[in-house]
């Protein structure tokens, strides 16, 4: 989905970032859907975040669902690695769904603390847009 594709769906008039420099990967936010980003890279709607206990997956997974209870949902289908900022009990738990789509829960004190759904190679970044 494109960013004229992507506001029109929405509702709102939503532009890519005026500096050019900025174009090739950015964030966008509609007032529909608070607490969620929405990841653009390429042109292309590429990965959204989910910053809000309001919105859960398909699975029923939301922010302040438990570690344990993650593992259980997925199970061996789960990757399991160590956060990159934080201690050691925090962690990124990547699953790949369906095609080329995964969805990864970041975890904080046993317990998922954002998530973000999109293309596999989108939902590696641990950054964001950088």
């Amino acid at each position: 989905m494109t960013v004229a594709q992507f506001s029109h769906s929405v509702g709102e008039a939503l532009s890519e970032p005026q500096n050019p420099e900025d174009s090739g990967c950015f964030y966008l936010e509609s007032k529909r859907f608070n607490g969620v980003s929405f990841m653009f890279e390429d042109g292309k709607l590429r990965r959204i975040d989910v910053r809000t206990d309001k919105i859960s997956t398909q699975d029923g997974i939301r922010i302040g669902t438990t570690v344990a209870a993650v593992k259980r949902r997925y199970g061996r289908r789960l990757s399991d690695e160590p956060h990159h900022y934080s201690g050691p009990e925090d962690r990124y738990l990547t699953v790949a769904l369906a095609g080329d789509i995964a969805v990864r829960f970041e975890t904080r004190d046993a317990k998922v603390d954002n998530f973000y759904i999109g293309n596999k190679a989108q939902v590696q970044y641990v950054e964001g847009c950088l």
